[in-house]
């Protein structure tokens, strides 16, 4: 029972950390998937916008997004518009210019207004940055989320950045499920596997029980009586032979040793008669 129970502890370990890191690369990789829909979305919105600027004569080079009055006007239009997208669903998107401040929110968070300075530095050296955070609302406990902080650039520069944020709370329920499945159940399991084990012990071992009893009834009187062999054909069935075996020759050498008796007073008792009648 202890052997099972270290190895189901350490299977159970194993098999929780796999899913739950399987669980948290999904959101990352979903995460990563609906930044890049998302910018690829605005910059349709953008490039629609542009296209209609160009055909009424305005220069090309006033539509840089960067610092973009209209630019912030587009993408705070395609937040309120795209906030009900199904691809979008429990997924808070959130829009900033290239300094960090906050164009648009899909859902006002005043606490998410701003970035870490590790995300900052990440950003401008152009990649991508996963954080797990906590978000503290009104009358409930604290809210576990997942965030994904990405720049857009234009020209090698940052023009705007993207941030998704997702809540951890059916991912939690999640793991808090197969935790209650995997280490609640383990006791179950440990304790009725011992009383199967015991059980099945028994009755694989009464055979030698058997055997004892027998043993113990075995005396120089009974050398004869034998042991009953089960047809189990495994090393019960040929420990039971090998008693046998040795109760034929324990018996044989009583057999020879009583034999021998005899015969030596056959011998000694004609020499003894003779001497007697002479003593007579």
């Amino acid at each position: 029972m202890s052997l099972l129970a270290v190895t189901l502890i350490i299977f159970n370990v194993l098999a929780y950390n796999y899913f739950k890191f399987s669980l948290y690369r999904h959101l990352d990789n979903l995460l990563n998937s609906r930044a890049a829909g998302v910018t690829e979305s605005i910059d349709t919105y953008w490039e629609t916008e542009k296209q209609a600027a160009l055909n009424s004569g305005i220069r090309i080079e006033k539509f840089s997004k960067i610092n973009n009055i209209n630019f912030a006007k587009i993408t705070r239009h395609w937040v309120e518009t795209k906030s009900n997208d199904p691809q979008l669903l429990n997924i808070i998107a959130q829009i900033f210019d290239n300094h960090g401040n906050m164009i648009i929110s899909s859902i006002d968070i005043p606490e998410l207004q701003r970035f870490s300075i590790q995300t900052f530095e990440t950003l401008n050296q152009g990649s991508g940055r996963f954080e797990n955070i906590k978000i503290h609302l009104s009358n409930s406990k604290p809210l576990e989320a997942k965030t994904f902080t990405t720049p857009v650039k234009e020209n090698d520069k940052i023009a705007y950045i993207v941030r998704l944020i997702t809540p951890l709370s059916e991912i939690n329920a999640q793991l808090t499920r197969l935790r209650m499945i995997l280490f609640g159940l383990l006791p179950l399991i440990i304790f009725f596997t011992g009383i199967g084990g015991a059980f099945l012990a028994k009755i694989s071992l009464a055979p030698v029980d058997q055997m004892i009893t027998t043993i113990n009834c075995i005396t120089s009187q009974n050398l004869r009586t034998r042991i009953t062999i089960p047809n189990s054909k495994d090393e019960i069935q040929r420990l039971a032979e090998t008693f046998n075996s040795m109760l034929s020759r324990i018996d044989n050498y009583f057999f020879a040793q009583q034999q021998f008796i005899q015969d030596i007073s056959h011998e000694i008792k004609t020499p003894l008669t003779i001497i007697r009648g002479g003593v007579e």
